[in-house]
């Protein structure tokens, strides 16, 4: 049998051979940086903020349940169209101005239709907008466009409010139940009735086809109970058959 010296010698042995396998096995494993999670795989998490400028044009690729943040800095006092368009499968924008997250839009209305967003901030703001792609098994892909921007008029801020209105609308449509959808008819009809007055052919279409991420009346009789219908819309707005 080893005596106490030669069993230490082999445990001590032994020992150097564990720390060393240890070793080789961290310097081939892949590098990471100190103190951050491990990278999401593909499909989840957020990307790297994509910064959008003025008269700017982007295609862009979403894996299924994947989002894509862009970021676009608005200037004070000016006007500007910033559009999502679908090519591929269902998108959903949610948007957050200066900070402040606002109602999220999503587009069922089929390939090739727009999620629109007109701003006029009044000050200087970061507008930012995580897109992401609503099928679960299906890439999403799509087109943002943003327009050429312009000093603002007084009639934009109007412009901005009501789409924002119909944005409001189709969130409640969404989420609501009967006695919530009254207040989403009252905001469709109101919106309706100033981009009719105003003379907004692209808006007007889009609330009647459901271009519009906001589809309008058409949309919502879809989901509400007749009886809710009846009262909310043909006796109180007399609305449906403004167009």
């Amino acid at each position: 049998m080893a005596d106490a010296p030669e069993r230490a010698r082999h445990t001590v042995g032994r020992l150097g051979t564990i720390i060393t396998c240890a070793a080789v096995l961290a310097l081939l494993a892949p590098p990471r940086l100190l103190g951050l999670p491990n990278q999401p795989e593909h499909g989840a998490g957020l990307q790297a903020t994509v910064p959008l400028a003025a008269s700017e044009t982007r295609k862009f690729q979403l894996g299924p349940g994947e989002h894509k943040n862009f970021l676009y800095e608005a200037v004070a006092q000016a006007a500007i169209s910033i559009s999502f368009v679908q090519t591929e499968e269902m998108l959903s924008v949610k948007w957050s101005s200066g900070g402040t997250l606002q109602v999220p839009r999503t587009n069922d209305a089929g390939l090739r239709s727009a999620i629109r967003f007109f701003l006029v901030p009044g000050e200087k703001t970061q507008e930012t907008f995580d897109i992401s792609c609503l099928h679960t098994h299906l890439s999403c892909a799509g087109t943002v466009t943003v327009s050429e921007a312009r000093a603002a008029v007084p009639a934009d801020a109007n412009i901005a409010a009501h789409e924002q209105m119909l944005a409001e609308a189709e969130d409640i449509r969404r989420h609501g139940n009967e006695t919530s959808w009254p207040v989403a008819l009252e905001k469709f009809r109101t919106a309706a009735e100033f981009f009719q007055a105003s003379g907004d052919g692209a808006r007007r279409r889009a609330a009647r086809t459901g271009d519009h991420p906001t589809g309008l009346l058409q949309n919502l009789q879809n989901v509400v109970p007749l009886r809710v219908v009846e009262s909310c819309c043909f006796r109180r707005f007399s609305v449906c058959g403004m167009f």
